[in-house]
């Protein structure tokens, strides 16, 4: 299967998807299994979506039209720059600092194997881009897709979620979050005003409460439009001046931070617990199947890495706000022993005061204990899908991607 994808940068790739699974390689030299798992580089515009408009009038918020961060391409070409020279180098501290908190083996080799999402663009782009700033023998792999569409289970959450939506729709209605996330946009549009020295507006948002078609008042589509537009421009310049030109950027750090600090909530109400934990059994298992001593980096989206965090009980939505947020490039590193585990989180922190990423990168032990604890985390996940009340079909739908994992193929990238 062929696939050629043109990148804003001006140049292109060449896919060839071979038949060389990713257990075939051959084994770091050190002892210690790493799977980490990472959010994709900056997001540009989507091919098919033009120029995207939002009604905040009501809320003294002027813009009708969001920026076009890049058009043609759903990856920017700066994000595609921070992933080559940030991606790799932070990957590989967060490495080191995970292997010396399991305390067994405080060799590190730094090779990598990188599995990559393939049913978007943004996801292979950044693998490419990490493997060229790692500068070691780095393989690059992936599902096929069908249609466009994801059939990697390990990586997207999509295929498992389509199962259970008749069961999550129920769920989302029902989420015990929805006041805090109420209280996070309204904290967020506050912040904008500030910034922008915008009085006298309507400030009172209505309760987050899912109507019969199952959706949520438009105001909040707005507002997580306006935080998704601070959050992906803040690569290209401080993004308050980028949004809003003319605007004093010495509070552009806040307002970057309180955007990706209301997406954070935004997941767990628009991704039930329930659902979450039967979406996190994937990635789990293909952690447990990986060999002592091999390195892996999974690409994939932020919606998948907060269900992750939140099945192992590292979250909750009484954590710290900056917690819940998953930023551009934000990886999550696993490191299993003999004996021991540990989970070390590398960020690429939002610069103060103009809110411009990257800021410095920044390394965060989440978790550390012994395998038989990190065992009982696992087994805890596991009885709750148990116990999840879901239909037969539902329950088919989710044992048959289980029987149908997808083994990743070797992508052959040439420039």
């Amino acid at each position: 299967m062929i696939k050629r994808t043109t990148l804003s940068c001006g140049v292109s790739i060449l896919l060839a998807l071979t038949f060389t699974p990713l257990d075939s390689v051959n084994a770091a030299t050190d002892g210690t299994k790493i799977v980490a798992i990472a959010r994709h580089s900056f997001r540009g515009i989507n091919k098919k979506v033009g120029p995207q408009e939002i009604a905040l009038e009501d809320y003294g918020i002027p813009i009708k039209t969001l920026p076009i961060l890049s058009w043609a391409e759903d990856s920017t070409p700066r994000g595609q720059e921070i992933a080559r020279d940030y991606g790799g180098v932070g990957l590989q501290k967060a490495a080191e600092v995970a292997v010396k908190a399991v305390n067994e083996n405080e060799m590190f080799d730094g090779h990598w194997d990188i599995r990559a999402d393939l049913s978007t663009e943004r996801t292979l782009v950044t693998a490419v881009r990490i493997k060229e700033g790692l500068k070691e023998t780095t393989n690059v792999t992936g599902c096929p897709t069908t249609a466009g569409e994801p059939l990697d289970v390990v990586t997207t959450r999509k295929p498992a979620m389509q199962c259970a939506k008749k069961e999550i729709r129920s769920l989302r209605s029902a989420s015990p979050d929805l006041d805090l996330f109420r209280q996070r946009a309204a904290s967020f549009l506050d912040t904008v005003k500030k910034a922008h020295n915008i009085k006298d507006a309507k400030t009172e948002l209505p309760p987050a409460t899912y109507d019969a078609q199952g959706k949520l008042p438009k105001v909040y589509s707005q507002i997580a439009n306006l935080a998704s537009a601070f959050e992906m421009s803040a690569d290209l310049a401080p993004p308050l001046d980028v949004v809003f030109p003319g605007s004093d950027p010495s509070l552009g750090k806040q307002v970057v931070e309180s955007a990706l600090n209301f997406m954070g909530i935004r997941f767990f109400t628009s991704n039930p617990k329930q659902a979450g934990d039967a979406v996190s059994l994937y990635p789990l298992q293909y952690m447990e199947d990986r060999k002592p001593g091999s390195h892996t980096l999974m690409l994939t989206h932020d919606d998948l890495i907060s269900d992750l965090l939140r099945a192992l009980d590292i979250i909750d939505s009484k954590s710290e706000p900056g917690d819940l947020a998953v930023y551009p490039l934000d990886t999550i590193v696993f490191a299993f022993g003999k004996d021991h585990v540990s989970i070390v989180r590398m960020r690429l922190e939002v610069r103060d005061p103009d809110g411009y990423i990257p800021g410095p990168l920044a390394n965060k032990i989440l978790w550390k204990g012994t395998l038989a604890e990190w065992n009982q985390k696992v087994k805890n996940i596991k009885d709750r899908v148990k116990t999840w009340k879901i239909s037969a079909e539902t329950q088919s739908c989710l044992d048959n991607l289980s029987q149908n994992v997808c083994q990743a193929e070797a992508v052959d990238v040439r420039f």
